[in-house]
Parts: structure tokens; C-alpha cells; sequence
């Protein structure tokens, strides 16, 4: 399917719509007990591992420990867990919502990455992404409901996991009202009142993604620098995002694609615990140059901070 009410994969090349099917292929052959996923996820994890830490794997628990309370707390990440964040770094297991064992794999966190071998270039397929930030990152640090930031005697009550599944509910929820969700505001009780009163098993899958006024095209990998050429593009982009591993994309083609008073956001490498202080102002200065290349300025209204820093087109 090229197009859907709100995704549209008509530009996609034609190599790229044959690895997405493979790879939603993957999922439903991979996905059950019947048909475990061919790879082993523990073994995959702790080659990882392995390789990251070198010599100092047999000293895991420790560095764990230090990238933990030495990095991750004194970034303002103190609700993440001890027990829940060495459990991941050492297993993979990031979120445990019920009693059980986790031994079915999640397929959709498998992917294949090319590498050399022999003079032959060789496909494998296992875990490539993060093993080392977590994923609490991205939904357990941040809540509207300071409820769940309490402390007690200098440790929170609340962990990262329990705020993840928080903001991740929340968002399910508005998505299946179509209004902002405004339960966060309220008191415990009577948001776990209304959470109930909510049956999103009587809705439809169709109902959650057909997203009234929004869309979602998806274009190939090294597009970026090709925007340029093509006329509908021009001037055309009122919100510009490039995360961390992106920096090497933002160039002076920027200018062209973005719409007037745009507004640029680049994610900043603050959590990136393997670089040190240096290395981190040292990519802030990278990202603020390039964006001065493409004709953006840093905006100067306390938006910025150390995650992501903001800019807007240079006044002509």
C-alpha cells in the first residue's frame, strides 16, 4: 500500500518499499511462541555488550553503576531506577508492566545491518540500536503531573517506568478522543477513574490512525540534500527537526526548503554518556555554525536549553 488517510510512501524508491515490506514481513513470522524470532535476543544484547565495554565487561555492574549516578542523575535524570536501569543495560529488558517471563522477543527492535566481511559485504540481523542512555529517556523524565516527580527521603517514589507508561497512556488517550487529554491536571484517583471508563478495545485500529487534517510522507534516506530541486519544496517547511545523529544533514540547502520565519530544532548530544563536557560544547558549536551556514540564528527567548537548541531565519 503506497497511501493511506495519513501516510503516504508514494515517493519512497522502490528499494525501500521492498525492505519495509520484508521488515513488516519479519514481524508477523517472528512474533509468537509457535514462531520464535530466529535471532537470540540475549545473545545479540550481550555481544553488544561486549563490544561496547571491551576489557571492562567483567567489570559490567560497576560501569553500569557510574553511567548511571555519575551521568544519566547528574543530567537531571534522578527518577530513572537503579534495578530497572542495570536490568537493561544488561539484559535489554527496559519495562516490566506485569509479573511474567519476558521471553518472547519484540521483533519491531530487530533490524539488519550491513558489515564487511571477507571483502563481502553481509547482512545481519539482530539489535543495533541504543545499549548504553535508555530508553526512559524519551517518556520518563518529563511529566505535567508533579505528583509523580515526589521524593522521600532523597529518592522518588515514582520511577522512570511508571512515568513512561503514564505519558504513553496519555497519548493513546488523546489520540483515541481527538482533543488534548487533560487528565494529568487532575487528581490520582479520578484520572484512574476516567482511565477506566475509556474501552479501547472497542476501537478500531482504522479509528487510532485516521488522524483528521494530518499527514505523514515518508521520503528516502539521502533526500535531504535533493529538496532543493524540486519546486514544491521550495520555501515549504514551517518546522525543521534533526536529531543527534543527524548533524551531518544540516548544510546551506536549508534555506531553500525552509519557509519564511521558520524554525529550526536541532537535538543537542546531552545524552550521549560516552562523550565528556568538551565534546558536548564542541557539538553544540558544530550545530550552532552549521545552522549559520543555512541562514538560521539561535533565538534568543529562553526556549534553548541543553536537549535541543532552537533557531529562526536571520532577519534580511
Amino acid at each position: 500500500m503506497l497511501s493511506h488517510f495519513s501516510f503516504n510512501l508514494f515517493f519512497l524508491q522502490f528499494k525501500e518499499r521492498d525492505e519495509l515490506a520484508k521488515i513488516f514481513k519479519s514481524w508477523t513470522s517472528s512474533s509468537s511462541s509457535q514462531h520464535p524470532a530466529p535471532v537470540s535476543m540475549s545473545k545479540a544484547w550481550d555481544y553488544r555488550v561486549r563490544q561496547h565495554l571491551g576489557s571492562r565487561y567483567d567489570s559490567r555492574e560497576g560501569c553500569f553503576d557510574w553511567d548511571l549516578h555519575m551521568k544519566l542523575h547528574k543530567k537531571g535524570c534522578g527518577v530513572i531506577n537503579k534495578r530497572q536501569y542495570e536490568r537493561w543495560r544488561g539484559q535489554g529488558l527496559a519495562f516490566e508492566m506485569r509479573e511474567g517471563i519476558y521471553q518472547i522477543p519484540n521483533p519491531t527492535l530487530l533490524s539488519s545491518r550491513v558489515f564487511s566481511r571477507a571483502g563481502d559485504s553481509v547482512a545481519y540481523r539482530g539489535y543495533w540500536g541504543d545499549i548504553v542512555s535508555s530508553p526512559y529517556l524519551s517518556f520518563g523524565i518529563e511529566t505535567d503531573d508533579m505528583s509523580m516527580m515526589k521524593t522521600q527521603n532523597g529518592k522518588h517514589i515514582k520511577t522512570a517506568q511508571d512515568i513512561s507508561f503514564a505519558n504513553v497512556q496519555g497519548l493513546f488517550q488523546t489520540l483515541s478522543r481527538r482533543r488534548r487529554n487533560l487528565s494529568t491536571s487532575k487528581p490520582e484517583k479520578e484520572t484512574e477513574k476516567s482511565s477506566m471508563q475509556i474501552d479501547l478495545k472497542s476501537l478500531m485500529i482504522k479509528d487510532l490512525m485516521h488522524l483528521n487534517g494530518v499527514s505523514l510522507t515518508f521520503l528516502p534516506l539521502e533526500s535531504v540534500h535533493k529538496l532543493p530541486d524540486k519546486q514544491k519544496y521550495s520555501h515549504f517547511f514551517n518546522f525543521i527537526y534533526f536529531s543527534v545523529s543527524c548533524l551531518h544533514q544540516l548544510g546551506p540547502m536549508l534555506g531553500q526548503i525552509a519557509a519564511p520565519d521558520a524554525v529550526l530544532v536541532m537535538e543537542l548530544a546531552k545524552y550521549i554518556l560516552d562523550l565528556n563536557k568538551e565534546q558536548e560544547a564542541g557539538f553544540a558549536k558544530k550545530a550552532a555554525s552549521l545552522a549559520l551556514q543555512a541562514g538560521f540564528e539561535a533565538r534568543h527567548d529562553g526556549s534553548s536549553n541543553d536537549v535541543h537548541a532552537i533557531f529562526v531565519e536571520q532577519k534580511k
